[in-house]
């Protein structure tokens, strides 16, 4: 019975092994982008941007309202007022008109009014509504890029610290192997104890560097589980980086138009363009209104018997006293040149991103080939200590040195090949050039 039940147990625990989701950094990319907050947001401001547009559209058609009120007095004025309305005024009615009876009045009122001119500003508030709806749309595709890239980038981080916890194992292992044999020869006599112990603390640097990198790798596949979406338990990375990621990068050719690129500068050039039509709304504002207008109103004592009248024109409002207005006026224009700084620094920043990704990218690759010299050499002397240990003629402390040396030479060949690929990205990114193939070149080099 208990045989069975462990066989359960075994059977389970290896379906769950198989149901834990493999995880690539194309995929890794795409659900990300389905699990951002900030990308959820990002399309809620176009749809935002889109509402405001048709908004701004339909004011050109004005507003009809339909009003009703009812009332019940004996004020004179009132009085007089809704006899007339009503209908009911005769030559009776004068005999009462400084003490009315109660009168009560039930007006129903349809009142409507179209713009006919507005000093250009519902011209305007249209073209700003239509860049709000480009720059949302810009900012919307920026945020879905920012995302992809970061995703990009944690999961090459969590290949690169899976990869250098799979280099300490071995260099670990092949340690444990040397220092057993040591530890045999240091109880019979035959080696220094100052030797052997220095060989452990060497060793024990290892091991405390293992824990680190145990840490550290948990939390990089905490923050990529946050990421994408995926149920930590469930997640598997898959990844090797052992060897540089090579492609040609023209980067003077990348700055060739930056600015109508990179979705942010665009988002900002246009948010500078609202900002130049708002100073020229509150220029206007001194401008005549014109409207034209029309009323229908029915009033009566009782539904059944409504006199009905109407009346319509033209109305212009034309501002000849506003203190605001000069002040309206420049706080509207220093907002419009603070929106052009905005536009320039942004650009500047981008230029300047763009240059250091792209250098970084050129160094990395001759970063990766130095390393790569260096591990052949730390692994040649290794191969080299190891016959002398054996021999007598080297002790555990330099051969324990020699394995340290060699991971430690690992480690930076790894960090320099992590970094071809991740500056490879990141320079894609800032020249508004990342996609879904730039992003599958890397799964490819770094698959098995």
């Amino acid at each position: 019975m208990r045989f069975k039940f462990l066989s359960i147990l075994s059977v389970f625990y290896l379906f769950q092994i198989a149901q834990a989701e493999e995880l690539t950094i194309t995929k890794a990319a795409e659900k990300a982008v389905k699990a951002s907050q900030d990308v959820k947001k990002a399309v809620y401001s176009k749809d935002e941007a889109i509402a405001s547009l048709k908004e701004v559209k339909n004011l050109k058609w004005g507003r009809i309202n339909l009003k009703t009120t009812y009332t019940n007095g004996d004020e004179p004025v009132y009085s007089f007022a809704e006899t007339l309305r009503q209908g009911k005024f005769s030559m009776a009615s004068m005999a009462t008109v400084n003490n009315p009876p109660s009168i009560e009045n039930t007006e129903i009122a349809i009142e409507g009014g179209i713009p006919l001119f507005t000093g250009f500003a519902l011209t305007n508030y249209e073209k700003m509504g239509d860049l709000g709806k480009k720059a949302a749309n810009s900012y919307y595709e920026r945020t879905v890029s920012a995302i992809k890239f970061k995703a990009a980038w944690l999961y090459l981080t969590a290949v690169l610290r899976n990869n250098l916890l799979s280099e300490i194992e071995k260099t670990l292992a092949s340690s444990r192997e040397e220092l057993d044999s040591a530890d045999r020869l240091n109880k019979s006599g035959m080696i220094p104890g100052s030797d052997y112990y220095a060989a452990l603390a060497i060793y024990s640097g290892l091991e405390n560097y293992k824990n680190i990198l145990e840490g550290d790798f948990n939390d990089d596949l905490s923050r990529l589980a946050a990421e994408t979406g995926v149920n930590k338990d469930e997640l598997k990375i898959s990844g090797e980086l052992s060897k540089p990621f090579y492609e040609e990068l023209n980067c003077q050719n990348l700055f060739t138009n930056l600015a109508e690129r990179r979705r942010d500068i665009v988002a900002y050039k246009l948010f500078s363009q609202i900002a130049n039509i708002k100073a020229d709304v509150e220029k206007n504002s001194i401008l005549p209104e014109i409207q034209a207008f029309g009323a229908f109103y029915g009033n009566s004592g009782a539904l059944d018997s409504m006199k009905t009248s109407g009346i319509y024109g033209l109305k212009l409002n034309l501002p000849i006293g506003d203190p605001t207005y000069f002040a309206r006026k420049e706080k509207a224009m220093a907002k419009a040149r603070q929106s052009e700084m905005d536009y320039e620094s942004s650009l500047k920043n981008a230029r300047i991103s763009l240059n250091l990704s792209c250098s970084d990218y050129v160094s990395s690759l001759k970063s990766a080939k130095l390393s790569k010299e260096t591990v052949e050499k730390a692994g040649k002397s290794l191969e080299l200590f190891k016959p002398l240990y054996a021999q007598g003629k080297q002790s555990i402390m330099e051969v324990l040195r020699a394995e340290n040396a060699l991971f430690q030479a690992k480690a930076s060949y790894y960090e320099a090949v992590y970094k071809t690929h991740l500056f490879y990205l990141k320079t894609l990114f800032e020249a508004e050039q990342l996609n879904e193939e730039s992003i599958s070149k890397i799964e490819k080099n770094i698959s098995f």
